[in-house]
């Protein structure tokens, strides 16, 4: 298998280079509030931490010859940010776009999808695309569909990953990676369609089978606890995982499956703990999960922001990191870059993030949230109305929603987004536990803010109130 990874990775990245070369001949090139928080707990700079970030998102210096020069290597690294040394608007435009076109070429080609390659911008080089990355897959359907599946399930694909498998334990039904690998399909198909137990419990019953047929392999527990996770069976989680380490206690996949189910109960420590302890377990740095999840907790705090933008960097760099993990680094290095009022790194960032998850709910929010810190109130509408026709079930639309109905005055719509979104927090499983009480308080804010500008004292008062309530500690 490995010598057959490492066939693919080589087909495919002279496949890269040959369509960069070919992009830069085609192309004509045209020349002519710091983040909130105890300030006194951040032993960081603001400069310090704009070094961190920059080269956690591949920012680089200014140095090249001249602007045809960062032209070319911004195109041959796919890197976004060297576009940003260009002085020339025009030319500027051109290199983003053939980063971005590269990029999609690239990530069709990795993904072996050939809908990203919809996204670039030259009908014929889209062609070129969706005809080699059509061939490959018709290729490894026959010659390694466990390959092929294992792409899919990395890159967010479960269920073009469950139709091979399915056909694939039809011929092996004692195969115990295929059933591993389908159960953790399942699990997420069943997150992507919000049938958690349905999915949860075909999901069950493969691992019940693999089981049955080697009960001392951690992987099988490791996978069983993602599966709970999935069905927000939490505790039961924690039980499987620990079955896994306690068959292996070097297994990296249960340490970092335990962080993450900590981190959903709420448990910030015994998570952090986890990870780190699964960092020192892999000294050759062979799992990016570890670092993808040390990167989204570390940089919620502000006393470990710069151990989370390293960790992000680690991952933003990575040759084996999946699309999931990439795009979810990229996402939050922006996050960050926003809330310091950096909105063109901020952007440079989502547009990576774009390449390697394009028109994902995730990356729809992002731009919502940057829309409205740019006051591109109808932008931001547009974006959150999208998230929502992709799931109505996700709070954050809802409010990005309500608060760009809210800025343009559409005060009726955005009540009725808000109630919806207030209706959802308590069983939206993609926000924390501990995070809900602020995203009620911030949605019943912006009712109180409607409400104020409508002139009606009394449901200002009121919401105002509830968003109070909802951060106040039980007594």
């Amino acid at each position: 298998m490995n010598n057959k990874k490492a066939l693919y990775f080589l087909i495919g990245s002279l496949l890269l280079v040959a369509v960069v070369a070919f992009f830069l001949s085609w192309q004509k090139i045209r020349l002519g509030n710091l983040l909130t928080g105890d300030k006194n707990s951040q032993e960081l700079t603001q400069e310090k931490l704009v070094n961190d970030l920059d080269q956690a998102s591949g920012k680089t210096a200014c140095n090249f010859k001249d602007e045809t020069v960062a032209f070319r290597k911004a195109s041959e690294s796919l890197n976004m940010f060297i576009c940003d040394c260009i002085k020339s608007e025009g030319l500027k435009g051109d290199c983003q776009r053939s980063v971005m076109d590269l990029g999609y070429y690239d990530q069709a080609l990795k993904q072996f999808d050939e809908t990203i390659c919809s996204n670039i911008s030259d009908v014929s080089k889209k062609e070129a695309c969706q005809s080699v990355v059509k061939s490959s897959v018709e290729h490894l359907k026959q010659a390694d569909p466990g390959y092929l599946s294992s792409q899919y399930i990395s890159s967010g694909k479960f269920l073009w990953a469950a139709v091979i498998l399915e056909n694939e334990l039809k011929k092996d039904p004692n195969n115990i990676p295929n059933l591993v690998t389908l159960a953790i399909a399942y699990a997420n198909i069943g997150l992507e369609k919000h049938e958690e137990k349905v999915y949860g419990d075909k999901a069950l019953k493969l691992l019940d089978e693999a089981i049955a047929l080697k009960s001392d392999d951690p992987e099988i527990y490791r996978a069983q606890g993602y599966v709970y996770e999935v069905r927000n069976e939490l505790m039961q989680a924690v039980g499987s995982y620990n079955k896994s380490i306690g068959l292996d206690g070097n297994y990296v996949p249960a340490y970092v499956g335990r962080a993450h189910a900590n981190n959903l109960i709420g448990d910030l420590e015994k998570s952090l703990e986890d990870l780190k302890k699964a960092a020192t377990l892999d000294t050759g740095k062979k799992y990016d999960s570890i670092y993808s999840n040390l990167c989204r907790l570390e940089s919620t705090r502000g006393d470990l922001l710069e151990e989370g933008i390293g960790n992000c960097n680690i991952v933003t760099k990575s040759k084996t990191a999946g699309a999931i993990q990439k795009a979810e680094a990229h996402q939050i290095l922006a996050s960050i870059y926003m809330k310091m009022g950096k909105n063109s790194e901020a952007d440079a960032n989502l547009k990576m993030a774009q390449v390697f998850q394009p028109g994902s709910i995730n990356m729809l929010l992002s731009y919502a949230d940057l829309n409205i810190r740019q006051e591109k109130y109808d932008a931001a509408e547009k974006n959150a109305r999208d998230a929502i026709a992709i799931d109505k079930t996700r709070t954050n639309a809802y409010d990005a929603l309500a608060y760009a109905l809210y800025k343009q005055e559409k005060y009726d719509e955005a009540i009725q987004k808000a109630l919806i979104g207030l209706s959802l927090v308590d069983k939206d499983v993609t926000i924390l536990q501990p995070d809900k009480p602020e995203v009620k308080k911030n949605l019943n804010y912006i009712l109180a803010n409607i409400y104020s500008a409508k002139g009606d004292k009394a449901n200002e008062t009121k919401y105002k109130e509830l968003g109070d309530a909802a951060v106040k500690p039980l007594k």
